[in-house]
């Protein structure tokens, strides 16, 4: 929510790579990774269109690899970190939700 609300002016003492985005460009990622989290909760909490989970995790790791780019154009390498956990962790659950669950019939065999 703070890439949203807050301007880039005030969002570039704490994240500097804001300074390479237009501030549309800072807010539309602040929306993608809000809609991203809310449909990486909502949808499996509430049992209303689970298939959502898994696109908003693919969406999420999608963006993760953004992040991890401009930090690394930038040379800001201790900061790739968070975002390559955050994208093996999206990666999990992505493959995990989207993976067809096993019939009995295979598992009894």
């Amino acid at each position: 929510g703070t890439k949203i609300a807050k301007s880039k002016a005030e969002l570039a003492a704490d994240m500097p790579w804001v300074e390479d985005f237009s501030d549309i460009q800072v807010q539309v990622i602040g929306s993608l990774e809000l809609a991203g989290a809310i449909g990486l909760v909502v949808p499996m909490a509430t049992g209303i269109i689970p298939i959502l989970t898994p696109v908003a995790a693919s969406g999420l790791a999608v963006t993760m690899i953004g992040a991890a780019g401009t930090h690394i154009k930038r040379g800001e390498y201790p900061n790739i970190v968070a975002p390559v956990i955050l994208l093996l962790l999206f990666v999990v659950v992505a493959y995990g939700r989207f993976k067809p669950e096993e019939s009995e019939d295979s598992v009894s065999e």
